[in-house]
Formats: structure tokens, sequence, C-alpha cells
């Protein structure tokens, strides 16, 4: 035995267990590589994979989710610009 933080008396079997690795969250994985192909999933998948890392501090892949998201809503921004824009030179030239 040993004394921690706080004077908090641990076993070595209670410090095997404080140190478990983080594991990082599927649904943020998930919404980091969609962005680049699906844009509007992956700003759905990043968003629930946010919020679960949020309610579960066991979790990892915090950046993972706002990378997703951030790449996400640049991505459906600009695909909604191109299509603008193609409808905008469409238009021109039929008139």
């Amino acid at each position: 035995m040993f004394v921690g933080a706080k004077g908090i008396t641990m076993t070595q079997q209670d410090n095997q267990n404080f140190m478990t690795p983080v594991k990082t969250n599927g649904m943020a994985i998930a919404g980091f590589v969609l962005s680049f192909f699906i844009s509007p999933l992956g700003i759905i998948f990043s968003a629930i994979g946010l919020n679960q890392i949020g309610k579960d501090p066991r979790q990892g892949g915090k950046g993972l989710a706002i990378a997703g998201l951030i790449l996400g809503i640049l991505g459906t921004v600009f695909w909604v610009l191109w299509m603008a824009a193609i409808s905008s030179a469409v238009n021109a030239g039929l008139n």
C-alpha cells in the first residue's frame, strides 16, 4: 500500500484500475472519416460522438469529433456554394 494524492490509501490493484486506457469513441472516428466524403453525415456522426464523449469520461476522441464537425460544416458550405454557382451558370447559359 501507498498513500496517493489527498492522502488516499491505494493498493497496487487500485492503481491498476485507475490507469485504464481511454478508448476512442467510434462515432467520433466515423464522423471524422465521413466528413471527407459525405459531409452532412460527418456532421451528424461527429455531433453524436461528441455528445457520447461528454456523457462518458472514459471515452476519448473529442478532437476527432470536433475536427469532424468543422470539416463537415466546411464541406457542406462548400458543396452548397458550388451547387449555387453551377445553377447560376446553367441559368445564365439558358438565357
